[in-house]
Order: C-alpha cells, then sequence, then structure tokens
C-alpha cells in the first residue's frame, strides 16, 4: 500500500505525542505549535476516516486502533496504541473527542506537516511517497494512506506551508491570480477572505484551538503590515497598491453614470479606507495645495487637510470626504459623498417605484451618501437636486421621505409633505385591495 511519509531529523518523545496539552513549541515564536493537541487531534481524525498510518520514532512503529465500549449505557470507542506490534496499551481518550470539529483529513495532516517543521533537529523536513511502512534511525516520520484527500492536500502543499518556497518569515506575498485573500499564521494556511487582494498575508493570526480565525483578526493583520509598508515607504507595498488603486480608477471612470461599480474594489483598499477615517476623522483628502480661505474654513469647521498622491485620491474619494466638497458643507456640516452601492440600489429602487406609481414629478436626482460630522441622528438629506443618505443608517424609509422632498419640493413637518405622503399610502392602498 502506498503512503506519504512525513519526515524530519530527531526523534520526537512518544509521551510529548499523545498528552494532550504537552507542547515543545509554546511560547516560542520561531516554532508553529503551541496548543499542544495538534497530533492527537490528527491521529483521531485519521481513525475517524478509516484510514492506515503509523508515526516511527527512531526504531519503534507506533500504531492506533479503536475497541467499541460502554460507559453508563454511551456507547464510545476506546483508542488504543501499540508500539512495534506489542501488546495494546490505553490511551485515555474517546476516538469521538474533536469530531463534531476536527472533521477532515486535511486538519490531520496540517498538523503532522507543522510538527515535522517544528521538530527538525538538524537539515530539512520531508514529504516523500513510499511503499511500506519502515523506522528511520534518528528520525521522526508519520505515515498516511494515500487515498485521493490525502493526495490532493499534497499536491496543494506549497500553497498551504510557506516553508516549502522559504516564505515563511515574509509578512507579503503577492497574489499573482487575482483570487481571494489567504491568511497564514507562522507560514501555515488559516484561512481565504471572499475578496479580491493585491496580496496574501502571513504573520502573527490568532487562531482558536481548531486553527480557525475570524475575519476581524485577517482585517487586523492586513491593516498592520500595510500600514507598516506604507509609513516605511516599502516600494514592495507601495508600488502594487498604487498600480492596483490606478487601474481601478480608470476602471471607474470608463464606467457609464449610473455609477454601478464597487468603489473599492480590493480587500485592502477597504481596510485602508478603515484606517484613514480612523487614524484622521477629522481630515479632508486632497493631492494638492489650497489656498489660505480654503484653510481656514475647514480650521472653522474642524477639519485638516490629508495629502496624497492624485492616484491615490481619484481612488478614495469615493469612499472619504475630500477638500474640493468643502464648498458644499451646510450648516449641518454634511460632507456628500459618492454613494455606495447599497445606498444606490435603495434609492434607485424607490425612485423606480415612484415613477411607477406616477409620484415622479422631476428628472432622477443625483444620488449621494454622506456621514454627518456633528449630527448622527440626520438619516437624509435633499438639497436641490440631490438625495442623500447617512451612509451608517441605509433605509427605504430615508429614501421615500427624501425622494419626497426632492419631486414634489415640500419641506418637511408642513401640511404639502402630509398631504403627498398620505396621497401615496392611498394609492399603495388601492393597489393592495
Amino acid at each position: 500500500m502506498p503512503f506519504y511519509a512525513i519526515s524530519n531529523p530527531g526523534v520526537a518523545a512518544l509521551d510529548t505525542l499523545i498528552t494532550f496539552g504537552v507542547s515543545s513549541s509554546r511560547g516560542n515564536k520561531s516554532k508553529i505549535g503551541q496548543f499542544g493537541s495538534g497530533f492527537k487531534f490528527g491521529v483521531l481524525a485519521l481513525l475517524r476516516e478509516g484510514l492506515d498510518f503509523a508515526v516511527c520514532l527512531n526504531h519503534q512503529t507506533i500504531r492506533f486502533s479503536t475497541e467499541m465500549k460502554y460507559l453508563d449505557k454511551v456507547t464510545y470507542n476506546q483508542v488504543y496504541y501499540t508500539i512495534n506490534n506489542g501488546p495494546k496499551q490505553n490511551w485515555p481518550v474517546a476516538l469521538e473527542f474533536g469530531a463534531i470539529n476536527w472533521t477532515n483529513v486535511d486538519m490531520a495532516l496540517r498538523e503532522f506537516i507543522s510538527n515535522a517543521i517544528d521538530n527538525t533537529d538538524s537539515g530539512t523536513f520531508s514529504i516523500t511517497q513510499v511503499d511500506n511502512i519502515k523506522t528511520v534511525a534518528g528520525h521522526t516520520v508519520m505515515y498516511v494512506e494515500k487515498c485521493a484527500s490525502v493526495q490532493k492536500y499534497m499536491q496543494e502543499v506549497k500553497n498551504n506551508f510557506l516553508h516549502m518556497t522559504n516564505q515563511d518569515k515574509v509578512s507579503l506575498i503577492p497574489n499573482t491570480n487575482g483570487g481571494y485573500a489567504r491568511f497564514y499564521r507562522r507560514g501555515v494556511f488559516v484561512r481565504e477572505i471572499a475578496e479580491k487582494s493585491i496580496f496574501h498575508y502571513n504573520g502573527e493570526l490568532q487562531i482558536d484551538e481548531c486553527r480557525n480565525s475570524d475575519p476581524y483578526y485577517c482585517e487586523s493583520l492586513m491593516s498592520t503590515i500595510l500600514q507598516t509598508g506604507i509609513r516605511n515607504c516599502n516600494k514592495d507595498v507601495v508600488e502594487p497598491l498604487f498600480d492596483c488603486f490606478d487601474n481601478a480608477v480608470k476602471t471607474i471612470e470608463t464606467k457609464d453614470s449610473s455609477g454601478k461599480y464597487d468603489t473599492i474594489s480590493v480587500s485592502e483598499g477597504k481596510i485602508l479606507a478603515k484606517w484613514f477615517r480612523l487614524t484622521y476623522p477629522n481630515c479632508l483628502i486632497t493631492y494638492k495645495d489650497h489656498r489660505a480661505d480654503t484653510l481656514a474654513l475647514m480650521a472653522n469647521r474642524g477639519f485638516s487637510p490629508l495629502k496624497m498622491n492624485q492616484t491615490w485620491f481619484n481612488y478614495f474619494k469615493y469612499c472619504l470626504p475630500t477638500v474640493n466638497e468643502i464648498e458644499e458643507l451646510g450648516d449641518d456640516d454634511i460632507i456628500f459623498l459618492e454613494p455606495s452601492k447599497e445606498v444606490r440600489d435603495v434609492f434607485c429602487r424607490v425612485n423606480s417605484a415612484f415613477r411607477d406609481l406616477g409620484f415622479a414629478k422631476k428628472v432622477d436626482p443625483t444620488i449621494k451618501m454622506f456621514r454627518s460630522q456633528t449630527d448622527t441622528t440626520t438619516l437624509g438629506v435633499c438639497k436641490g437636486n440631490i438625495v442623500a443618505m447617512n451612509a451608517d443608517q441605509i433605509s427605504i424609509a430615508t429614501a421615500i421621505e427624501e425622494l419626497i422632498h426632492y419631486h414634489h419640493s415640500v419641506p418637511d413637518s408642513t401640511r404639502a409633505f402630509q398631504e403627498v405622503s398620505m396621497k401615496m399610502v392611498a394609492t399603495l392602498m388601492e393597489l393592495a385591495y
């Protein structure tokens, strides 16, 4: 029977391998492991899959098996191990332990390869295909039956372990195929985020006992790496960002006026936009110097300019307030931004309904969004030919109200506004009944 052999110089202690919580790597940032459970859960996962496997420690061959047992009317599978085909020895754990979360062979192989990397005393670890199980002096070798799922994982092992390409110490890896962002912890693949990205990311990613990580921690790692690269003017970070944003702006500007585009087309853009908002909450972005009166107006309203190159400005103007919009500020300090897809869709749906019901009296308005700087209770605004909505509180009700203001030129809290609203309700009731 063919096997994959995961081998490393150095001999692991059996007690360390089978005792939960014992880890020789914990607290060492140059190592992958920390929980002291990977090998154990991996063995249980292989047993549940019914695969043939063994671990050889120097001249010892350890195999595992199970036997059905009963305890307080509960059926479970007790796990045993043997050394060199000797008598069965009890491993005080049930096969069912970890079955809910450790559900596939991939998770087991990840742990076995991580152990081989961590426990290499000299030389390098290796992954080879062999025809039988045999001990290797001075080595730890994990043998796993070559089935379809194991073979698939091994064929993709370079994507799962940056160590295979000597990139395990690299924090940014170019995403050459333009797919989703991949996140690694100390060189070991953890997860993808379903958004296009410029880079893949590797660093001190927080994971749980199942080696999973929340998207929040992935975004935090991405933000930290990008900020460091930008502040240090690292060309390997800045130049790919520049090229991507330049291409995104060209794509945006060739679209039709309906604005049906993703203004922040990659995950890096979203993360940097968040960073700018948090780090410079009262800044207006610009790419040029401004007159003293414009600067004075900004200062009077509590703003200051944040200068960036024109390519970055052209990219982030779709999600961040700009100095160019300072003259659009009203007494309520609202800055109009290009609308997000969600804001545009809500206004367009409601405006289309207005036309179908005969309530649209003007040409379609210009749609904007805003983030109120001083009054978070402002939900919507109608100003001239502009209808806008608070980007953080999107609702159909706000769209209806602002489009009534726009199409019928009626202000809030007036008899005219009430009459239009009631006429609309009556029309809908007639259609319903």
